[in-house]
């Protein structure tokens, strides 16, 4: 990967990072946007205490499945936005109103259903970092999104929540995500 593409705009420095797949990648396009953008670090959650909330997953597995489990409510919150009305009220009514997902769950479908449904909704995605034993896990979606300005209340963020008051979601405690931080490598 190159960084000579960043130009000094935001928004090509986060597709750089979305199509990053090593701790090399990664630090040149933060030195570059610290050089281009004047961008500067600050704490994890801002909060420099952070540690105790970071550490707290012992399992890089179970780590991500809660970056699947944010996919699985970024679908449901779509879902919400483009339907209105009632809103179910569990993540499980959810699914099976907005998706069609059976009662008896996912392996009741069908294959062409299931296949219809994982067209687009989640994908996981493991490459190559670099490092034996640790690829690079990226986990997409076709749900709602997040808006940049609302990343450090959202995805850099611990003890928020902004799915509190939505309980066709599964996340409520504003820090299972921050599991996959421990297992991430440190930049320089």
């Amino acid at each position: 990967m190159t960084t000579a593409a960043i130009t000094d705009t935001p928004v090509t420095m986060a597709r750089l990072l979305v199509a990053a797949r090593t701790a090399a990648d990664v630090e040149a396009i933060i030195h570059q946007a610290e050089k281009n953008l004047g961008a500067s670090w600050r704490a994890l959650g801002d909060e420099e205490d952070n540690i105790g909330t970071v550490e707290q997953s012992s399992d890089p597995a179970l780590a991500i499945v809660e970056r699947v489990t944010n996919s699985i409510d970024a679908m449901l919150d779509l879902k919400a936005l483009v339907t209105g009305g009632h809103m179910p009220r569990s993540p499980r009514v959810a699914a099976r109103q907005w998706f069609a997902i059976p009662k008896e769950g996912l392996g009741a479908m069908d294959d062409p259903a299931r296949r219809a449904l994982a067209e687009n909704s989640i994908r996981v995605h493991l490459s190559d970092s670099g490092v034996d034993r640790r690829p690079t896990v990226a986990v997409r979606d076709f749900g709602c999104g997040q808006h940049p300005s609302e990343f450090a209340n959202t995805l850099l963020s611990f003890h928020r929540s902004n799915k509190r008051d939505k309980f066709y979601l599964m996340g409520q405690y504003g820090q299972g995500g921050a599991t996959t931080y421990r297992f991430s490598t440190t930049l320089s």
